[in-house]
């Protein structure tokens, strides 16, 4: 590899896609504690890995991507006869549909009925053997998943009015679930299918949310901005708190249950501390904070101390909580002034209290360039937009951009904004569209669906100067594989197919045949979900990365295969290096690999550095590296871009350019022309509804 030198560049900074995230509505741990799975308002669920320093997302799109009314999203273990252990991931729709999916395939597995109308709200068992699940029709039901997903019995609640949260006690010797209604919160023995006690509420709030502990301690969150705290055993309330100012939806508690924090629609995160005095215990109110300036719909916490939000701005904060102290308060009692410590009104103070979030903008870039004719393709949830880039016309346009070797920022005067749509592709049975391609020499898109490949052929009509759409049938024996990427060979004669189940299917577009490489053993458990593929430039070669971290590149020409070592982070991207077999990795850790695919070693790598002293796990101005792409006229050069900069590498140098965020995608149309595609933040922002106003001192 070379060194860096100067070069000129036209910028199309492109930044009139109108791409939006969905808010989240539902947010849970894994059962290890290393990876969050977060469900949207429009169906989709997203895997984030926290191994990866915390910003890496698995996956894009899992679920149905239509409005479904997603309720909640559960992941937690069911012990198996034989006495191991299975990750299962349940959600709950207001279309009255429970789903499971497969943990390793990321696949949807059992589709169930609720037999009661919507679902509000869904818990697992201590031991992940049964499911709880609050219905419309105001009746408890609780589900059998030790075997077959069954219904084992329906309990009838003394209530007319819907149930809308459930929660078991973490003890599994207790035998209490607990669900809440409006008015009122029951508690019911989910072995003998009765009703062991009633607790009313006045003026009939909304109970959205419960949460069970230990020492037989019931905290609820209520329409009335309540956070109450009740003695699950006998009833009795205990105390409460309106620390909020709307409903409260989402608690959660520490390991040790001494700590409970409440979210609500007002953006704050409430947290109360148990305290002694005598012998006795009680809860207090301790502080508030906001991390984010939009309604919270959800939250969770797991064992390292680290609080997970989400809401309606659609990205997915954390709160990392270790570092919370406690520490006495002192006050003056007597004439003699002494400072005595009173425990039981102790606040707890925050000493440089870590937070962030991770944004909402795809890892998984929706958005493919057709060099040959300038064409950009977009995919929304339900339909495509293709979009054309002009020609230059004027030469004062040229960017002067100088690559240093000092690591300084790019000198960047100007940028072309430019684009116009050319036309849109609508689908009539509003499907979601997961992925889509267009062949580099344009005359081929593609897109997938959950269970079906779409492939149709354009061109352009020589009257009116317009494209016409023409449906291209694809074998039967390829659809219903569960499709998750899609890509063209660079001489757009070969389609790949790349599925959740571990298929890479090859199809000729011009012979119509297709063979199928298998890129997984014979143990079904070790599947993963394909998310990369990479064509090399004379296109023999391709590519294949899963969410398990195994990267094979296999020869379509002679179909044999050759896998590339394992790496300890997960891959974030792959490129290969133009003219070469050299395939390029990035990964999460902000590390590059170069992998000789015909000497089968690695021939380069380098590990960047963060110039934050902090510790660089919890520093989110260093996005993952989400593409690679290269450029004609430098050759040694590898580019990388991610959601807030742009970076050139070259040996040992490295180069970061910050002038370019919220990037959806970056790639070079031409030696000297680079299209830049990104979303303003601020722009999202203001299509967000107002959040309550707050009260400021000295204000009105």
């Amino acid at each position: 590899m070379g060194s860096l030198k100067q070069q000129q560049v036209i910028v199309h900074n492109c930044d009139f896609i109108s791409w939006f995230p969905s808010p989240i509505e539902s947010v849970c741990f894994d059962p290890s504690g290393n990876k969050v799975v977060l469900g949207r308002k429009n169906g989709t669920l997203e895997i984030w890995s926290l191994d990866n320093k915390f910003c890496f997302q698995e996956l894009k799109m899992l679920g149905s991507g239509i409005d479904l009314g997603l309720r909640q999203v559960s992941w937690f273990q069911t012990i198996r006869p034989n006495q191991k252990t299975r990750d299962r991931i349940f959600t709950a729709y207001l279309n009255a549909t429970i789903l499971e999916y497969d943990v390793s395939t990321l696949t949807p597995k059992h589709s169930i009925d609720s037999y009661g109308g919507a679902v509000w709200a869904i818990s697992p068992s201590p031991t992940g053997e049964y499911l709880g699940v609050a219905c419309h029709d105001g009746k408890l039901r609780i589900f059998d998943l030790r075997e077959d997903i069954v219904l084992l019995r329906t309990i009838q609640i003394s209530t007319k009015e819907r149930l809308l949260s459930v929660c078991w006690h973490p003890t599994p010797s207790e035998n209490r679930i607990y669900c809440g209604g409006v008015g009122s919160i029951h508690v019911c023995n989910p072995n003998k299918s009765t009703e062991l006690l009633r607790i009313a509420l006045n003026d009939d709030p909304m109970i959205w949310t419960l949460l069970a502990l230990k020492d037989n301690t019931l905290i609820s969150g209520s329409s009335h901005n309540k956070t109450e705290f009740w003695d699950g055993e006998m009833g009795n309330w205990l105390s409460s708190f309106t620390q909020h100012q709307s409903d409260v939806l989402t608690l959660a508690t520490n390991t040790h249950e001494d700590l409970i924090f409440s979210t609500s629609l007002d953006g704050r995160i409430a947290l109360y501390m148990l305290t002694k005095e005598g012998g006795r215990q009680r809860w207090v109110f301790s502080n508030v904070f906001r991390q984010q300036n939009f309604d919270i719909n959800t939250m969770t916490y797991d064992k390292g101390g680290r609080l997970v939000i989400g809401g309606l701005e659609g990205s997915l904060g954390f709160i990392l909580m270790s570092n919370i102290y406690s520490q006495p308060v002192t006050n003056s009692k007597g004439k003699n002034t002494n400072l005595q410590n009173n425990e039981m009104e102790s606040p707890l103070y925050y000493r440089n209290l870590l937070h962030g979030s991770l944004m909402p903008f795809p890892h998984i870039s929706p958005i493919t360039l057709s060099r040959a004719t300038r064409q950009l393709l977009f995919h929304h949830d339900s339909h495509l937009e293709l979009w054309m880039l002009p020609p230059v016309e004027n030469a004062a346009e040229i960017l002067d951009v100088e690559m240093k070797e000092d690591g300084d920022d790019e000198d960047v005067k100007r940028q072309r904004k430019v684009g116009r749509t050319k036309f849109e592709l609508s689908l009539r049975n509003q499907r979601p569209i997961h992925c889509s391609s267009l062949s580099p020499d344009g005359k081929w898109l593609a897109f997938c669906e959950l269970s079906e490949v779409r492939l149709y052929r354009l061109s352009r009509r020589t009257t009116d100067n317009k494209i016409s759409v023409e449906s291209h049938r694809i074998p039967s024996k390829i659809q219903g594989l569960s499709a998750n990427r899609v890509a063209f060979s660079p001489d757009s004669l070969h389609l790949v197919v790349a599925t959740r189940l571990g298929y890479v299917v090859i199809y000729n577009l011009a012979k119509g045949s297709f063979f199928v490489f298998r890129h997984f053993d014979d143990d079904a458990e070790k599947r993963g979900a394909i998310v990369t593929l990479a064509f090399s430039s004379n296109s023999s070669l391709l590519a294949v990365g899963d969410l398990r971290n195994h990267i094979v590149i296999y020869n379509i020409h002679n179909r044999e295969k050759v896998a590339v070592p394992s790496l300890e982070s997960q891959h974030s991207a792959l490129g290969f290096q133009l003219d070469s077999d050299n395939l390029v990795i990035a990964t999460c850790s902000n590390e590059i690999y170069v992998f000789g695919v015909s000497r089968e070693r690695f021939e380069f790598h380098r590990q960047l550095t963060i110039k934050n002293p902090k510790e660089w796990k919890l520093d989110f101005r260093s996005a993952p590296w989400i593409g690679i792409f290269m450029n004609a006229k430098n050759p040694e050069m590898i580019y990388v871009y991610s959601h807030d900069s742009v970076s050139a590498i070259s040996g040992y140098y490295w180069q970061q350019n910050y002038e370019f965020r919220n990037n959806l995608f970056v790639d070079f149309v031409t030696e000297d022309e680079l299209v830049v595609v990104r979303r303003d933040w601020m722009e999202i922002v203001k299509t967000l509804p107002a959040p309550i106003a707050r009260k400021r001192f000295g204000r009105g």
